[in-house]
């Protein structure tokens, strides 16, 4: 049915969620060749699992981290912070790592970044995640007051402060 007098063919097949085998097979009298296919029409995301550097704190004294993980196919990464692409990479199915670096944040300041990874599979399927972080350059502010001297003649000294919490 799809082929033209000079020997070429074209055509549109439908193609089922999941695995499907496509023959193509070419008869000439009582003869035939034929070639088979399996194709995969995949309309579900990557299975990910994910985290920065140690997957407990929000915010970094750092702008260089880690993003590791693992996936259950092979898949293109991309991280974007405020809607900036910063990196991507593609990883085979299993366990994956990459480093990668917070737009620089100069020493003595702070900032916050929203940041998403997002994964795609050979089919085009897109999972994303979102989360936010910061990266915190300032060091903590501390007062302390004492009652010590240069010269001290007491066993017991006081000390007191304040820093900022955590």
């Amino acid at each position: 049915g799809l082929l033209a007098e000079n020997g070429e063919f074209s055509g549109s097949i439908i193609l089922y969620a999941g695995e499907n085998e496509v023959v193509f097979r070419s008869i000439k009298d009582f003869d035939y060749a034929h070639h088979y296919e399996t194709v995969v029409y995949d309309t579900f995301p990557p299975q990910v699992s994910w985290r920065i550097s140690d997957g407990l704190r929000k915010s970094f004294s750092s702008d260089n981290q880690t993003l590791s993980g693992s996936t259950s196919e092979k898949v293109k990464i991309t991280i974007k912070t405020n809607d900036t692409t910063i990196t991507n990479f593609t990883s085979d199915a299993g366990l994956f790592t990459k480093q990668f670096i917070f737009p620089s944040v100069s020493e003595g300041s702070e900032k916050d970044f929203f940041v998403t990874v997002e994964f795609e599979d050979l089919a085009g399927n897109i999972v994303s995640y979102d989360d936010s972080f910061k990266v915190d350059r300032k060091p903590p502010e501390l007062e302390i007051t004492t009652n010590l001297d240069e010269e001290f003649h007491n066993i017991l000294a006081t000390v007191e402060g304040k820093t900022e919490p955590n």
